[in-house]
């Protein structure tokens, strides 16, 4: 399958006043399975508690034959958009619910390696793109991550980025500094901590010019989003990874309002991740 070409030219436009913008609110969770997780509240509660403009799950676990019964199971306001595996069946996808209905949505990143496995999924709005993926883990293949998915998802980007600014939220899978993890040492052979990945993962953030929201709001806060099951008590004990973001094209920086984690709404091994951002 050939990528996708978008032809357009992004030029930016005269920033308005904030008087004349308007406030979005975007939740992204990795839900570690939605079916399961509708059943326990938490999804209720986030959409009860931040009432979000935009939901985006990561690991949804989906398959096309299940959207329509879990899409009953969501607020009639959303506009819902899935992406479920067409490979391993019941495994990655990622879906966007969106009040703001969008202009068109993107299936993927344009190759079907890549795309198989339901990873990626794109809304295009007025004023953004918002991209949200669910990256492959390395443990499994890391060749795979380092030499192909991590410089197609960084193509696609800059594609993107020719036509309007974009969000790119998700589970990343990826430690980017090392306070961003409880204990780095002894671990840089441990997926999401080699080398490679880091590098690439701070590459992608310079070449195309994007904002760790997080990171940006509190350079010194913690803010791990994710304590491992096998780590029994990991989270009583202090023991996180941040491994899921919501990353903004530099242009869009000023504009953010507030970005933060919900450590409190239970139900999966990650917290979801909450931007307040005016466009």
């Amino acid at each position: 399958m050939k990528r996708r070409k978008i032809e357009t030219e992004y030029h930016p436009r005269k920033r308005p006043k904030k008087a004349e913008m308007k406030l979005i609110k975007l939740a992204s969770w990795n839900v570690c399975g939605l079916r399961s997780m509708l059943s326990k509240g938490g999804i209720q509660r986030l959409i009860e508690s931040e009432a979000p403009n935009i939901l985006c799950f990561n690991e949804t676990m989906l398959q096309d034959k299940n959207i329509e019964d879990v899409e009953q199971l969501f607020p009639s306001h959303f506009n819902k958009y899935w992406n479920c595996s067409h490979g391993k069946k019941g495994y990655s996808g990622v879906a966007i619910l969106t009040e703001i209905k969008p202009e068109r949505v993107i299936y993927g990143i344009g190759t079907e390696r890549h795309d198989i496995e339901g990873r990626a999924i794109t809304a295009e709005f007025n004023d953004f793109f918002l991209l949200n993926t669910y990256v492959p883990n390395a443990g499994k293949d890391h060749a795979y991550r380092t030499q192909q998915w991590d410089l197609a998802i960084r193509a696609y980007i800059m594609e993107l980025q020719k036509v309007k600014p974009v969000i790119w939220c998700g589970d990343l899978n990826v430690i980017h500094e090392d306070i961003d993890i409880y204990d780095i040492r002894g671990k840089e052979t441990w997926a999401c901590l080699t080398p490679e990945e880091r590098g690439n993962f701070h590459t992608t953030l310079e070449v195309c010019r994007l904002v760790d929201t997080f990171r940006y709001m509190h350079p010194g806060v913690k803010g791990w989003s994710y304590f491992s099951r096998r780590n029994v008590g990991a989270q009583e004990k202090g023991q996180g990874w941040r491994l899921d973001y919501i990353l903004i094209s530099q242009c869009l920086k000023r504009n953010i309002e507030k970005a933060y984690t919900r450590p409190d709404i239970l139900g999966s091994d990650h917290h979801p991740c909450i931007l307040h951002l005016l466009v």
